[in-house]
């Protein structure tokens, strides 16, 4: 079963009480947050460097006065 398939029956632990609407709602979000993951891994980041090496401008400063 792939992790998009769940419905929030599936979600919930074993005795937890569900509550439908809550349930939908924590189902939506969290396969909007699948949806996201999903694309940003789809992103090909092989050349661009860590967001440490980024400097705005060109300006590297080393935090002295």
């Amino acid at each position: 079963m792939l992790t998009s398939d769940l419905e929030p029956q599936d979600q919930t632990p074993e005795g937890a009480a569900l509550d439908t609407a809550h349930d939908a709602a924590v189902a939506a979000t969290a396969q909007h947050i699948r949806n996201v993951i999903g694309t940003l891994r789809e992103l090909d980041l092989g050349t661009t460097a860590p967001a440490a090496a980024y400097h705005p401008g060109g300006v590297r400063t080393n935090g002295t006065v």
